[in-house]
C-alpha cells in the first residue's frame, strides 16, 4: 500500500464510521492491520479533519475521490 492509498483509506474509514474519536480509532486500526507504521498513521491523522477530509494549515478542505495513473 502506498501513501496515497493509506491516506485515502484513512479518510474513507473516517467518513464511513462517522468521524471523531471512534472514526480515528477505526481508521488507525485499518491502517495498522495493513502494516502501515504508527508514525505514518499519526502523520496522516494530523492532516485529516474529524469528518474525514484532508485539511491544510489555513483550514482548506480537500477530498481524495479518484486517482488515475498515466
Amino acid at each position: 500500500m502506498n501513501l496515497i492509498e493509506a491516506i485515502r483509506l484513512y479518510c474513507h474509514t473516517m467518513q464511513r464510521t462517522g468521524g471523531n474519536l471512534a472514526g480515528r480509532e477505526s481508521a488507525s486500526k485499518e491502517l495498522s492491520e495493513r502494516l502501515i507504521p504508527k508514525d505514518v498513521i499519526e502523520a496522516i491523522s494530523y492532516c485529516v479533519s474529524n469528518d474525514g477530509y484532508i485539511m491544510t494549515a489555513d483550514g482548506a478542505r480537500f477530498a481524495i475521490t479518484e486517482l488515475t495513473t498515466s
